[in-house]
């Protein structure tokens, strides 16, 4: 399951509860009507897929992220969806 939030600083985050594990994931987005739009638009289709189990952390990674922000992650979080079985 997927939703947002907005934070202290007025960012919109994505939360994300997957394999058993709560993931947090900043947009990098002001909190305004456009915005929440954007947000509520890309959170039906990742719900969508996590419904249907087609759902690729991995590929929405960057996408949640909006232009020139660094998508990379530390290098301690990196994969460990790729190594596990569910």
């Amino acid at each position: 399951m997927a939703s947002f939030c907005v934070r202290p600083n007025g960012i919109l985050q994505y939360d994300l509860c997957l394999y058993g594990r709560r993931f947090r994931e900043s947009s990098g987005l002001q909190d305004t009507p456009d915005n929440r739009r954007r947000i509520r638009r890309d959170l039906r289709r990742i719900n969508a897929e996590i419904e249907m189990g087609t759902f690729d952390y991995a590929a929405w990674d960057g996408a949640m992220k909006p232009p020139g922000m660094d998508s990379r992650r530390p290098p301690h979080r990196g994969g460990w969806w790729r190594r596990r079985s569910f």
